[in-house]
């Protein structure tokens, strides 16, 4: 807003505010905010919620306090995006009277901390979530209703992000999406720390992003196997980025009823290195391709499993090379793993092809299926799977990446499934078209995120 919008304003408050003939000071029972303790502030009022014209101060809007007898409520998600300090407001109402309030913002290094870190509200308040799959609202991972009681998972506080107990164990395990924290800056001695539980460590992890370019500087994940979903408490040294914008994204790929991802107590401002928890490990894909071509090595995998990295879900081994064909097979149809490639650069028409058979099982789309993702942020931009279901006939998928020229991507070719046929077979991979080939709505990839 420019200065002059800003003095004009101004001006117009003074003078709506010269019209009132009285004039009441409100006062709260609370000390002030605090951001750990995410508590509202009450003011006692004599007026109802229909009497009020306007409530102004520090960009609040009336949405943002709510009036019900004769308590004057203000959230605190307004109040959490407030900065430390005293703060001064004023509700005018129908009778021409002021009510002015003050709000105390307590200096717990707010801008140095996610918003709800805990989940102490009792709801996902501070956070956003969002699908990650036919944009599905109702298989949604991350809603109000996963905000459980702390006391069985060993969670801190009163409540923790667990597995919502209206759900059967079938539709638990459908469940997919990601959950992204408020904006922090990095400080103090860059650690931070958090707890989590459950989830499979491959699908079921969380990111720390840079917040305006959203590259993933980290990954971690759960790699203690306590029952219940009981959470472990973890550090992080993070310190290379002090002083940097960054979120955190809890993403939840797995479609199985373990990989339900339980966690509590983010806490990203640390004055000096936490000593409590166990040392997270970086999970971050890396890759140490000198020069990315354009067509994936060894895409025909007639070098075997040579250029890939693989790892399985359980204790036997998943992916292996048979006839020139890969499979994921290798433990039988319940063996389940993740499969992932070296880069290539997008180029030419901007279209690959990828030969794909079997995987016919009743979810093969949430559990079996082929994504790609981008090497700097390693963010999904295009997932599918075997629409025909036709068995073990690999069907040649075409798909446009030329949005994406010039970019480095990679596969991840992941079988999460157990049951018979629950089997992804892979023939070719082809990620080099000069000119875009001729495609049917039968060998189009169709993007399951969308």
């Amino acid at each position: 807003m420019s200065h002059a919008m800003k003095r004009m304003l101004s001006i117009l408050a003074v003078i709506l505010l010269a019209g009132c003939r009285n004039t009441t000071i409100l006062t709260s029972v609370e000390e002030g905010f605090s951001f750990t303790a995410m508590n509202v502030l009450t003011y006692e009022v004599t007026f109802d919620a229909d009497d009020v014209l306007y409530v102004q101060g520090d960009d609040i809007m009336r949405t943002d306090v709510t009036i019900a007898e004769g308590i004057l409520t203000v959230g605190t998600e307004y109040l959490a995006s407030l900065d430390p300090g005293d703060h001064e407001f004023v509700v005018r109402t129908v009778d021409e009277t002021l009510h002015r309030f003050r709000i105390v913002v307590l200096d717990e290094h707010n801008r140095h901390r996610i918003i709800n870190g805990g989940f102490e509200t009792g709801d996902l308040m501070g956070w956003t979530s969002q699908t990650t799959f036919k944009r599905e609202q109702g298989i949604l991972s991350f809603t109000d209703a996963n905000i459980v009681s702390a006391d069985g998972l060993d969670g801190d506080g009163s409540w923790s992000l667990g597995r919502r107990e209206d759900d059967d164990g079938a539709l638990a395990g459908e469940r997919l999406g990601m959950l992204r924290s408020s904006i922090f800056e990095l400080a103090g001695s860059g650690w931070i720390t958090f707890s989590l539980g459950g989830g499979n460590p491959y699908l079921n992890y969380v990111s720390v992003r840079h917040a305006t370019t959203h590259v993933e500087i980290a990954r971690f994940a759960n790699l203690a196997a306590l029952p219940g979903g009981r959470l472990t408490p973890y550090r992080a040294d993070l310190s290379q980025h002090v002083g940097e914008p960054l979120y955190l994204e809890l993403v939840d790929n797995g479609a199985q009823s373990t990989d339900t991802l339980f966690a509590d107590s983010f806490e990203t401002y640390h004055e000096t290195s936490p000593e409590n928890g166990t040392i997270a490990v970086d999970m971050t894909p890396s890759f140490d391709d000198v020069f990315v071509p354009n067509q994936l090595f060894n895409g025909d995998f007639r070098l075997g499993l040579d250029g890939y990295d693989t790892v399985s879900f359980g204790s036997g081994e998943t992916f292996h090379v048979e006839d020139e064909i890969l499979k994921s097979n290798l433990g039988g149809d319940d063996a389940r793993g993740l499969l992932r490639s070296s880069l290539f650069r997008v180029d030419g028409s901007g279209w690959i092809k990828i030969d794909l058979g079997a995987a016919q099982g009743a979810r093969y789309d949430k559990d079996t299926y082929v994504s790609i993702r981008r090497q700097d942020t390693n963010e999904e931009i295009f997932r599918f799977a075997n629409r025909n279901a036709d068995g073990t006939a690999p069907v040649s998928y075409y798909i446009d990446l030329s949005s994406f020229a010039g970019d480095h991507l990679y596969l991840e070719i992941v079988d999460n499934a157990g049951d018979a046929w629950d089997t992804i077979f892979v023939y070719d991979i082809t990620t080099y078209f000069a000119t875009a080939p001729v495609v049917t709505y039968d060998t189009l990839g169709v993007n399951l995120n969308e």
